[in-house]
């Protein structure tokens, strides 16, 4: 009779412990359901129900539409509808299709204005003056001071630096060195001049429809490209444009399949390389000539080559800049076939969650820092031309950004033909 005794006991401490766990369990429920309804309640007294109005003014779909999207338990409007103008929070731009004559006037004082451009930076010129950049409020531009940043937005994560993947041994790379791929040869930096330079000096494989010496290849599969980058020693990575933080594909694409890139544009380029010696920059040679020299010595000495190669053979600290990882960490990453709907569904979370903060942050010229005038380390004329049909485009466009700003002050619709006559007072004037 004892052992039904002790089973019972055995049994009474465990139902016990079920019933602490059960209560632990109604009471969470409970704190939980408190909290919802405390939420709810906010929301009713904050307006939540009524999503707020997010306006496309830079119309990417040219049919008229209205959608919602979901924030949490925010809800936000998103359409194109001009004609809802005077009822929308926040005004959307796409950098590439500002139009100087064509600004969402008048701007109510509770209205944002938020500025898209993953493009190059060539597409949008006005933006390289602060005298219109800062009457936007949010920006998601290449800079890393920009609200949300795009300055990864070419490379996904970490492992793809020190995957072996798309890794071919040395010995098994074609005889002509350095692959460049370029389609525009008429690019912002002038990039294109340095390489003519370069190309009468060493072998360059130039596939592009810029220089190209070669047809080139078809890609048809997924990550074709980087299959066929793999076979040359050294990629020519020129960017278009000269700017803070501006680092396009060619870059990443080449430190992936374990090619030296030769770099030129962005001053910044060595805040994100992976290691203090992963790519040749072209600011580091005094002409075109000493580049060649320097690419001859390390293609004939595999040591000297595998240097460049640490982000691939250091197995114990394949990366040692801690600004890279922790970006790549952290880093607002753009899917380029959602790139809008993305940037909506931020800029919806992000006034929502400062319903009740008064929004006082303007952007400035860090978010979309373009120095001028470009400096490109060559001594061709063709060049000297090249700045000066740039510097001319540049001077016309300080005069748009100014007098842009002028209007927005004013803060009164205009129409395209005044506002050309203005800007033709103001160039006539040299009033810029």
């Amino acid at each position: 009779m004892r052992k039904p005794k002790q089973f019972c006991k055995c049994n009474r401490r465990a139902c016990g412990k079920h019933f602490v766990l059960f209560y632990c369990v109604i009471g969470a429920g409970a704190l939980l359901l408190l909290y919802y309804w405390y939420q709810l309640s906010q929301r009713d007294q904050l307006g939540l129900y009524e999503p707020r109005l997010l306006l496309w003014w830079t119309q990417y779909d040219e049919t008229l539409y209205y959608r919602n999207i979901y924030c949490g338990y925010h809800v936000c409007t998103i359409t194109n509808d001009r004609q809802r103008l005077a009822e929308a929070k926040v005004i959307l731009f796409y950098g590439s299709h500002v139009r100087d004559y064509d600004m969402p006037l008048p701007r109510h004082a509770y209205q944002l204005w938020a500025l898209l451009q993953d493009e190059t930076p060539q597409n949008a010129s006005i933006l390289f003056y602060e005298e219109f950049l800062h009457h936007f409020n949010y920006t998601s531009t290449f800079s890393r001071y920009s609200d949300f940043p795009l300055t990864l937005r070419s490379l996904r994560n970490a492992k793809d630096l020190i995957s072996w993947t798309y890794v071919r041994r040395l010995r098994s790379r074609i005889d002509i060195p350095i692959l460049f791929m370029q389609d525009n040869c008429e690019t912002l930096s002038g990039g294109e001049h340095y390489v003519r330079e370069l190309m009468k000096l060493v072998p360059v494989y130039s596939c592009g429809a810029c220089l190209r010496n070669i047809d080139a290849p078809s890609f048809k599969r997924e990550n074709d490209d980087l299959r066929f980058i793999s076979v040359f020693k050294f990629v020519l990575a020129f960017e278009d444009a000269i700017c803070d933080d501006y680092i396009t594909d060619t870059f990443w694409q080449a430190l992936i399949v374990g090619a030296i890139p030769i770099y030129f544009g962005s001053p910044t380029i060595r805040d994100w390389a992976p290691n203090n010696h992963s790519a040749i920059y072209v600011s580091d040679f005094q002409s075109p000539t000493a580049l060649a020299d320097f690419i001859f010595q390390l293609d004939s000495n595999e040591t000297a080559y595998m240097e460049y190669m640490r982000h691939k053979l250091n197995t114990a600290e394949p990366i040692t800049n801690q600004r890279l990882l922790k970006a790549l960490l952290w880093h607002y990453n753009l899917n380029i076939s959602k790139k809008f709907e993305k940037f909506e569904i931020e800029i919806c979370s992000e006034i929502n969650s400062n319903k009740e903060k008064p929004v006082a942050k303007m952007a400035n010229q860090t978010h979309f820092n373009c120095p001028l005038p470009q400096h490109l380390p060559t001594t061709l004329k063709n060049y000297t031309k090249h700045a000066s049909k740039w510097k001319a485009v540049f001077t016309v466009m300080q005069c748009v950004a100014r007098l842009l700003d002028r209007l927005l002050q004013q803060n009164a619709p205009y129409t395209s033909r005044s506002f050309t006559n203005k800007l033709d007072q103001l160039i006539g004037w040299s009033a810029c």
